[in-house]
Order: C-alpha cells, then sequence, then structure tokens
C-alpha cells in the first residue's frame, strides 16, 4: 500500500466534523420543528416518585406571619 492510498477504514477528520455539523443542525432543526419545551416542561418526577419538601404554614394566618419590627 503507498502512502496515497488509504486502507477503508481510516477516519478523516474533515469527513468526521462534516458530519457531525449536518447532524448537529438536523437534531436543532427538528427540535425547534417539535418545540418539545412545553411537554417537558410537564413532566416531572416530583412528588409522584420522589417525595416533596414539606412547605412552611406562611399564608395560613397572615397577622401572625409577619415578622416583628427590630427597631420599635
Amino acid at each position: 500500500m503507498t502512502s496515497s492510498e488509504r486502507s477503508p477504514l481510516a477516519i478523516s477528520p474533515l469527513r468526521l466534523a462534516l458530519k457531525a455539523g449536518v447532524l448537529f443542525v438536523l437534531a436543532n432543526l427538528v427540535f425547534a420543528l417539535l418545540d418539545p419545551m412545553t411537554l417537558l416542561g410537564r413532566i416531572s418526577l416530583y412528588n409522584t416518585i420522589l417525595p416533596g419538601r414539606a412547605r412552611l404554614p406562611y399564608g395560613d394566618n397572615p397577622a401572625a406571619d409577619q415578622p416583628e419590627p427590630l427597631l420599635a
């Protein structure tokens, strides 16, 4: 095999970068056309599989929830 011949398994960095760029652009176009953010925003494991955190009881009694003034 001469130096100008390549083996069939040789990877050309230029072809690899070109293919990666084309796949990146195609994936972005598909993502933009499908607009999955509304669907992804509704998917959550919080309070279904994973336990939610306990909330503080603020708002039950608004008069008692107001902090005492520091300088009176």
